[in-house]
């Protein structure tokens, strides 16, 4: 309980030196077991339970919905489970277990020498679009719970090489 209170009250020191600021927010997070306890400059304090017990790496994305408006936020891959937290709203989370996980598909460009991004396909809920900054290294993190045959290049709907063919 000390530990706790200690990074409680760490937290609560920093948010006042961030709080004369205005118009900014800043998201500090700190893993306490399994629960994620979200710091908003605005918000107060937020409580989102992860489902992870270790966190093995953590990234910026988007999450892309398809229609109007995606999501940016923090991805955070552990050993239960791959999750999105979006900066705007905490509780708004997206969590995959491991196990839910059909396929992921990798968005390659410049031949291989880009990934924008990747595909999650998953058994119940449908696809999952992220364009992630580090996409590279969080596919080769996933890669340690998935099997090799469910991480995939995703196939362009265009190519253009087929337009300059003869």
């Amino acid at each position: 309980m000390d530990i706790n209170y200690n990074l409680y009250s760490f937290a609560i020191e920093i948010l006042r030196n961030f709080s004369n600021l205005e118009d900014v927010e800043k998201v500090i997070f700190y893993i306490l077991g399994h629960s994620l306890l979200f710091f908003n400059v605005r918000g107060g304090i937020k409580l989102a339970v992860s489902l992870n017990t270790k966190a093995l790496f953590v990234t910026k994305g988007n999450f892309l919905s398809g229609g109007f408006g995606n999501k940016r936020g923090d991805i955070l891959i552990g050993d239960r489970a791959f999750e999105f937290y979006n900066i705007r709203n905490t509780e708004d989370c997206i969590q995959i277990p491991w196990e839910e996980i059909e396929k992921v598909r990798a968005q390659i460009f410049f031949n291989d020498r880009y990934i924008r991004g990747f595909f999650i396909d998953t058994k119940k809920s449908g696809s999952f679009n992220f364009v992630v900054v580090k996409a590279g290294k969080s596919l080769k993190v996933m890669r340690d719970f998935l099997e090799n045959e469910k991480i995939v290049r995703s196939k362009p709907l265009f190519s253009l090489k087929k337009l300059f063919r003869k």
